[in-house]
């Protein structure tokens, strides 16, 4: 794994140190590789010469010309890689939730919630490197579970809307279900199961999917539904 600090002060930057070699200690994660870069814009040229991170964890003063701006350079190098914000004021909260940081800490603690977060995008990690094979109507398929954004079942076939399209199986929506086997995935009715990541929001027992599909949610699944919906926004 690979984990890049952006940050241009030294004691930030041995307290992230600690906490990442704690962390990859407790939690056995296999090789972690740690760099450093004291400006964005020579983040931005590593990204540019064909290197990636998995995390950046990233000082929210580093940017020149704005922490959005530089976001934006990092997504478009890299959509994959997880950012964490680090904020010294909650004035800074609001704006790091608007520019779609994948989790905020406060510099003066970062070692609040920094086991929390690490577990979290760890988690989200894992999921994206993950395959599933299917023998779908339209052929053999290898899928990403991180792309799936939901399955429909219809009698005894099943339609896994992805973000690439939509394809046909015959398979039962509870086997596919086992073969997922993933957190992210919640059965919101007997007929549907969702990627929670792409639910856009909630209410009156139907949900709206990133593609714009308005899914019915059954009574007896609801409140879970909204409980889990809640969770992934605040993370």
């Amino acid at each position: 794994m690979k984990i890049w600090i952006c940050d241009g002060e030294k004691s930030d930057i041995d307290e992230l140190k600690s906490l990442i070699g704690c962390y990859k200690k407790k939690k056995d994660i296999g090789n972690v590789e740690v760099r450093v870069f004291g400006d964005a814009a020579e983040l931005i040229q590593e990204m540019i010469d064909g290197d990636a991170a998995d995390i950046i964890i990233l000082d929210v003063m580093i940017a020149e010309n704005g922490t959005e701006d530089l976001l934006k350079k990092i997504r478009t190098r890299n959509s994959d890689s997880k950012v964490i914000l680090l904020i010294s004021e909650m004035r800074h909260v609001l704006d790091g939730y608007q520019m779609k940081t994948d989790w905020i800490l406060l510099k003066e603690n970062p070692s609040d919630r920094f086991f929390e977060c690490m577990d979290r995008l760890c988690s989200d990690i894992r999921e994206k490197r993950k395959i599933l094979s299917l023998s779908c109507v339209e052929g053999d398929f290898v899928f990403s579970r991180s792309k799936i954004l939901f399955i429909e079942s219809e009698g005894h076939r099943c339609t896994i809307h992805e973000l690439n399209g939509d394809y046909h199986i015959y398979r039962r929506l509870d086997e596919l279900e086992e073969r997922i086997d993933s957190p992210y995935f919640i059965r919101i009715h007997q007929s549907y199961l969702v990627n929670v990541k792409y639910i856009q929001r909630i209410s009156n027992y139907e949900l709206t999917m990133a593609d714009g599909c308005i899914l019915p949610v059954s009574k007896a699944r609801y409140k879970q539904v909204q409980r889990e919906y809640a969770e992934n926004k605040m993370n």
